[in-house]
């Protein structure tokens, strides 16, 4: 990855999503489905290949931890604890994949298997052991992933783009599993999603028009707005919340990374530089303004870049290739 700041014009766009109501069916069979044993430390891998999907991540804790999740050369999701080894969560993944925290050590990634359907898989002990892969359904556009959220122990839930393009919503509380919900629009990526607060959920995605859309639930779901610019063909959107405020990050048609940030109302583009061709991911970390941005470089290494608070962005980190 070259560090060249170079500032591009990120065009506004005015073309409205398209709202489709196709059902997103469960798939049949799981002959190429993730499957693994629970409850076993998973194998350490050798490190030195290229990364072969977008990252995932999420915090672990407030104290600035993190779990980073990747797609390896053999298919399967690989995970590397706050610096540790790369270690392997079995299963077999077509799509970049998603991971949320929803307290201290509890992780829950998200993926979609060879059918097509979504499936997961998560641990309460900050990855010592997994529980083995489960089969959620639903149907997931070819070339996309899922998202998820989480209001700590009360709600999980997770997002994806179908096959109609539209966005379909699924979630877990104390009454159980909730079936699919088509929140509509037209989505040509991956979408993101994340909660700034209980009892609200910000999701967004590539529109149509190649803009970034939004749309919010608190007390209802809100209709979708355009917020602009422009993001690279392929590549959806990451998200995430600290201290209540809610932080974007999109590549841009230059490939470089750009940020906007929502306080008490949006701040303009700004540009991280770098360079990708596959989506960001972003995690915060509880009340903390901390927030931590990677991407898969232009070299096939991991990229890394943090803020806190009021100081500057700091330069990108190289953190090295992905598993073998």
């Amino acid at each position: 990855m070259k560090h060249k700041r170079s500032v591009i014009s990120i065009a506004m766009a005015t073309l409205m999503l398209v709202s489709l109501f196709a059902v997103v069916s469960s798939a049949a069979g799981a002959s190429a489905a993730p499957g693994s044993s629970a409850n076993v430390q998973p194998s350490a891998a050798l490190v030195g290949a290229p990364v072969q999907s977008a990252p995932a991540a999420c915090s672990v804790d407030d104290a600035g931890a993190f779990g980073l999740f990747v797609k390896g050369a053999d298919g399967a999701l690989w995970y590397q604890n706050y610096g540790g080894v790369w270690s392997s969560l079995g299963g077999y993944m077509t799509s970049d994949p998603a991971a949320v925290s929803q307290g201290a050590g509890k992780i829950t990634v998200f993926v979609r298997g060879g059918e097509g359907a979504l499936w997961s898989k998560y641990t309460t002990n900050g990855g010592t052991s997994w529980s083995t892969w489960s089969k959620i359904g639903g149907q997931l556009l070819a070339g996309t992933g899922p998202a998820a959220y989480a209001w700590g122990d009360a709600r999980l839930g997770w997002v994806v783009t179908g096959n109609d393009h539209a966005l379909w919503h699924m979630w877990k509380d104390s009454a159980g599993t909730h079936s699919w919900e088509s929140l509509g629009g037209y989505l040509t990526a991956s979408p993101a999603a994340t909660s700034p607060s209980s009892g609200v959920i910000d999701v967004y995605g590539r529109g149509g028009n190649g803009a970034l859309w939004q749309k919010i639930f608190g007390l209802g779901w809100y209709s979708w707005t355009s917020l602009g610019g422009q993001i690279a063909p392929g590549t959806g959107p990451a998200a995430c919340s600290p201290a209540g405020s809610v932080d974007i990050f999109v590549i841009g048609m230059n490939g470089a990374v750009y940020h906007r940030a929502y306080t008490t109302s949006w701040a303009n583009w700004g540009s991280l530089g770098g360079f990708s061709t596959k989506s960001p991911a972003a995690t915060s970390h509880g009340s903390s303004d901390l927030i931590d941005v990677f991407v898969s470089g232009g070299n096939g290494d991991l990229w890394y870049k943090w803020h806190y608070g009021a100081a500057a962005w700091p330069s990108w980190t190289d953190l090295g290739p992905g598993p073998l």
